[in-house]
């Protein structure tokens, strides 16, 4: 059918209406010799006694010039004439001969309301369910335009109407339910969000007018009112709902209703990240566990399915780590990337990729360092989106370090600030913290490889972009110490003592840590500077006495540098009296001395 035969019929139509203007014909032909468009609109819904008798009413609208009713190039929304207030749906526009359809910012989708008896009777447009249903068509309307708030008070008003007229459990009112709960939840209200939901629930659960066997409708909302308890901070009321959601999902399942089983491994997997955020690790495993039960049966008859095993596979795995069984998690991981190859999925690929990272993070857990430097390296050339790669390449560095390849660990680290510092380039707010952390780990491993003059600079503007998002970002004022304190080794290494003691003076003031005190008494120390030697090697020997456990046997080597200012007290002061302060300070030394022998004995 050509667009001018289109056009005809569409006007025919809006002519038929025993309201429309006798000159809308004439009107719309001249209009189309003008060069101008015609928008043609149909109600969006019909609840009006208007269209008893006009059926298929159409209006329209020109559009494009000055002399039209719309002067835009494009139509704009709409509300029908007739009858007054009928809310409008672009169907059509036609412009110079062309006919096309509304884009997406144009179309809604329609709807039609009323309620017949029998088959073939009019609507009695008088009886309050259809004032239900156009109180709810018009707040989601208002709902899909974004006008949360005054969609939720169309919606609230057809709730409230609905009970009046009809209070029995039904269908209807419980899909009313979920909408004015959806609609909670977007605008946050979330424990009126949750009562919605739980109303929709009783509904469905008790219903005469729904679907004989109404346990998908309750799944689906369920599953939302598990997910808004969750938001709410209501944890053990989300894990019954969701205990619920499985057994019917089960049953269903059991049942033959195979179309369910993508929806119990999801709902599985949901509830296994519930339970480990609240240290339920064990049974967080066990639900992981059945999740990729489900998920290979499913694989198996469809191999297009295999990435969403090698997912459940890392998921079980990171869960059995976090119940501490590390060489289950080991082998599930391994299975991970077994999975990722037998789905076809080559080294480079994304599945196998991601199987590669987690079986490297988990293998380097669980003290395997050489098989995760195999796994990682494989993830690092693999093409995930470029956080995850980030992360990779940072993993890498530490494991390569642990190893002792500093060298290798130096390049990969390298690969890793250049990878954050094309991120922030992008979301500077995102990875401005995470490119500073890959710098100061960058001048470590820098300064481990034979790079101190490297070292140094990446420590300085380590420093610089510290301090220049401490008054907004806290990560920056907790990472600005250390950074200072590894500065400063990196300064002592190059021989710049004065812009050492510099930065350890600060480093001590914020970084409260038995390392930085004791690297300053030695670094005052050489510097012949006794007395402020004395001072920090007290404190770091003070804060060692509450690390006695800690694997680096910090009171050891407190007590060492105790020992040398000690030594260097009686050498520089052997034939001189020391005032009262001094002498003090070195009976306390002493004393600190003592106890951390006989802690570290």
């Amino acid at each position: 059918m050509s667009a001018a035969s289109n056009v005809q019929e569409l006007i025919e139509t809006a002519m038929s209406c025993p309201d429309a203007d006798p000159a809308l014909e004439a009107r719309c032909q001249q209009a189309m010799e003008e060069g101008l468009g015609l928008a043609f609109y149909l109600p969006q819904f019909s609840y009006h006694k208007h269209f008893r008798t006009c059926r298929n009413h159409v209006e329209v609208r020109t559009f494009g010039g000055t002399t039209a009713d719309c002067e835009a190039p494009t139509p704009d929304t709409y509300t029908l004439t007739r009858p007054h207030g009928t809310l409008a749906h672009l169907s059509l526009l036609f412009s110079g001969g062309i006919v096309s359809r509304p884009g997406d910012e144009h179309r809604e989708e329609p709807f039609q309301i009323g309620l017949a008896g029998a088959e073939g009777e009019e609507p009695d447009f008088d009886q309050p369910m259809v004032e239900v249903q156009m109180l709810q068509q018009l707040g989601l309307h208002r709902c899909r335009r974004g006008e949360l708030t005054e969609g939720l008070s169309y919606l609230r008003q057809a709730a409230a109407l609905f009970e009046q007229t009809a209070p029995e459990p039904s269908a209807l009112l419980g899909g009313l339910y979920e909408q004015l709960g959806h609609c909670h939840r977007d605008l946050g209200h979330l424990h009126d969000a949750i009562g919605s939901l739980e109303k929709a629930v009783a509904n469905f659960a008790n219903s005469a007018d729904g679907p004989k066997d109404p346990r998908q409708s309750l799944v689906r909302v369920a599953r939302d009112l598990a997910r808004v308890q969750q938001e709410a901070g209501q944890l053990q009321n989300a894990v019954s709902t969701n205990r619920q959601v499985i057994e019917l999902l089960r049953e269903l399942v059991t049942e033959g209703r195979d179309e369910v089983r993508d929806d119990l491994a999801d709902s599985l997997e949901e509830f296994a990240y519930l339970l480990t955020s609240l240290d339920e690790h064990d049974q967080a495993a066990e639900a992981a566990a059945e999740s990729v039960i489900v998920r290979r049966k499913l694989a198996v008859e469809d191999r297009s399915r295999q990435p969403a095993v090698v997912d459940a596979l890392i998921l079980l795995a990171r869960l059995l780590m976090a119940a501490g069984r590390n060489d289950d998690a080991l082998a599930g991981v391994r299975e991970a990337v077994e999975a990722a190859a037998q789905g076809g999925f080559a080294k480079g690929d994304m599945t196998r990729g991601w199987a590669s990272l987690w079986a490297g993070r988990i293998s380097y857990w669980t003290g395997h360092p050489t098989e995760a430097v195999s796994y990682l390296r494989e993830a690092a050339s693999a093409p995930l989106p470029m956080p995850t790669l980030a992360e990779a390449h940072q993993t890498l560095a530490h494991v390569e370090a642990a190893r002792g390849d500093a060298e290798a660990a130096y390049q990969v680290a390298l690969r890793t600030v250049e990878l954050y510092r094309m991120l922030e380039s992008e979301e500077p707010e995102r990875y401005a913290r995470l490119l500073t952390q890959a710098l100061v780990n960058l001048s470590e491993l820098s300064h481990n490889a034979g790079h101190p003059s490297e070292a140094v600079d990446l420590t300085a503007e380590a420093i610089q972009r510290c301090r220049h998002r401490a008054g907004t970002d806290p990560s920056a004022r907790l990472l600005l110490p250390a950074t200072l304190f590894n500065h400063t080794i990196g300064l002592r290494a190059m021989d710049r003592t004065a812009e050492g003691l510099a930065a350890i003076r600060e480093a001590v003031i914020l970084y409260r840590e038995a390392d930085a005190h004791l690297l300053a008494a030695d670094m005052f120390l050489q510097a012949e500077d006794l007395r402020e030697s004395l001072i920090h090697a007290e404190r770091g020997g003070l804060l060692a006495r509450t690390l006695a456990e800690h694997p680096h046997n910090y009171p050891a080597r407190a007590a060492n540098q105790l020992r040398r200012c000690l030594e260097a007290s009686a050498e520089y002061w052997e034939a001189a009296t020391p005032d009262a302060e001094r002498r003090s300070l070195i009976d306390r030394c002493r004393t600190a001395f003592a106890g951390l022998c006989s802690n570290d004995s």
